[in-house]
């Protein structure tokens, strides 16, 4: 059975981009919110010891988004992360360290000859299941 398509503003797409190209040498992440105008990217800082080949997002603002969402009635739509050199498919680390199994993960590739490529993938202890990624023009964003 085919996965219904994960739905993503066409501006929050391009904020992802953009965050990822602004920092291309190293891994940027964070998530895409659902918020009462439309759709937010956060990004949280990487704390990562190696952050050009992982992340790790810092626990203060990964703490904060989720008091805020809660707050604020919002909805944690996805996680994402970007790879500076890799592909925009999640690493075998990537997929351990996945403890959202509900949330869908976006990996943003800059490594592919200059071209920005995004992917979404559902990922639940050692699954990975690419999902497939429609674009919207909502007004609210």
């Amino acid at each position: 059975m085919r996965a219904a398509p994960f739905e993503l503003p066409r501006a929050a797409v391009n904020r992802l981009l953009a965050a990822a190209q602004a920092s291309p040498g190293v891994e940027v992440c964070g998530f895409v919110v659902r918020t009462a105008d439309g759709c937010e990217v956060r990004q949280v800082a990487n704390v990562s010891g190696n952050p050009e080949r992982q992340f790790e997002m810092e626990p203060h603002g990964m703490i904060e988004t989720f008091r805020r969402v809660r707050d604020d009635g919002e909805e944690i739509l996805a996680i994402y992360h970007s790879h500076p050199a890799g592909p925009s498919r999640p690493s075998a680390l990537d997929q351990q360290l996945a403890y959202y199994p509900e949330l869908p993960y976006l990996v943003i590739s800059l490594g592919i000859r200059g071209v920005l490529e995004l992917r979404a993938f559902h990922l639940d202890q050692g699954d990975c299941r690419e999902l497939p990624l429609a674009l919207s023009d909502d007004p609210g964003d």
